[in-house]
């Protein structure tokens, strides 16, 4: 992000009043450190913010309910395909002029990795309380939420699964085909989303230099 422009700062220093979007990586809903913030974050949400929640499912191994905000749930539980796999390698975007698939054509969305079937999005299923839009599913008959958007007060929440862990940044060569390495796919995606969420967040410009964003 730092290298793209953008102003990097963590939850319990940033003037979120002044945030465009802010950021949840991998798992992080349950950090306690997180949910130490969570009514601020909620706040900020209602207010106009744009929250972005990555990869909520990851470390669930069963099933369990998650606080994303003090009025929001989320329901994660491991899907259990033992003879199919049960990881997703391609994901089907609900309309492919939605500004989060700028630059990426319909092919990028089953090449991760250079190679034709890599893991997108992991073996959960997630349920969210409340009303909801899809902007991608994934799996058999389109059944998972590979991404989805949610309205909360002024404010929105944008729940995105497809996997960027180990695919954003360095140079790191392997041999093996399905091991994680920098993907331009996986960057423009990400930088997607980030513009995204900042062009939906109601925080006032006027005190922003560049787009500013915390984690």
């Amino acid at each position: 992000m730092k290298q793209q422009g953008c102003s990097v700062e963590g939850i319990p220093t940033a003037d979120l009043n002044k945030v465009r979007a802010l950021i949840v990586g991998e798992g992080m809903l349950k950090d306690e450190r997180y949910q130490r913030y969570r009514s601020r974050v909620t706040l900020y949400v209602k207010n106009g913010g744009t929250l972005i929640v990555i990869e909520p499912e990851y470390g669930v191994d069963d099933r369990e309910e998650i606080p994303v905000l003090d009025a929001l749930l989320l329901t994660v539980e491991r899907r259990k395909d033992h003879d199919k796999g049960g990881y997703d390698s391609y994901v089907f975007p609900e309309d492919y002029h939605h500004p989060l698939w700028r630059g990426i054509e319909k092919k990028h969305l089953q090449m991760f990795n250079g190679a034709l079937g890599g893991e997108m999005v992991s073996q959960h299923d997630i349920w969210i309380a409340g009303p909801h839009t899809i902007l991608a599913r994934c799996g058999l008959h389109l059944s998972v939420v590979a991404a989805a958007e949610i309205a909360i007060g002024s404010g929105k929440v944008i729940i995105s699964r497809i996997q960027s862990r180990g695919r954003l940044v360095g140079n790191h060569q392997s041999g093996s085909i399905y091991e994680r390495r920098t993907d331009p796919v996986a960057q423009r995606y990400i930088l997607n989303l980030v513009w995204y969420a900042s062009k939906l967040s109601n925080v006032s410009a006027n005190a922003i230099s560049g787009e500013r964003i915390a984690t």
